[in-house]
């Protein structure tokens, strides 16, 4: 097989250094599926191995996610953060204007809709991850 691809992100430096090393012999059909892997989490081979291995692998609830799974859900819970965030500081916005001015601005239509749409993303992604429910 070919040399390790170097696109991918590299594991922090650590006090001391990292004095170890593992010999891992693959099939080439594992070599693919690691690699494939290490891609999809945008890690090189050496550091998806480590973190996988590293990684608590003791179900708590239903089985454990892989290393993908987990970036992916951090992602998308990053993504409807932030979303939130902005929803709550355009909420605010509109308040101190009515506060001020008496009136209700036309712009709490567009506002409460952009709720509902978070709130609903937010629901489908659970779903996503807790098919059962138990959220």
């Amino acid at each position: 097989m070919s040399a390790e691809p170097t696109a991918g992100k590299r594991r922090g430096r650590v006090p001391g250094g990292r004095e170890n090393v593992v010999k891992v012999r693959l099939s080439d059909e594992e070599l693919v599926q690691v690699r494939a892997r290490a891609v999809a989490a945008r890690m090189t081979v050496p550091a998806y191995l480590a973190e996988a291995g590293l990684q608590d692998l003791r179900p708590r609830q239903g089985a454990a996610l892989t290393l993908p799974q987990r970036r992916a859900l951090a992602a998308e819970l990053a993504g409807i953060r932030r979303l939130l965030s902005y929803l709550g500081n355009n909420i605010n916005q509109i308040a101190t204007v009515a506060n001020a001015t008496g009136a209700v601005p036309p712009e709490v239509t567009g506002a409460g809709e952009a709720v509902a749409r978070t709130v609903a993303r937010l629901t489908d992604f659970i779903a996503d991850v807790d098919p059962l429910g138990r959220s």
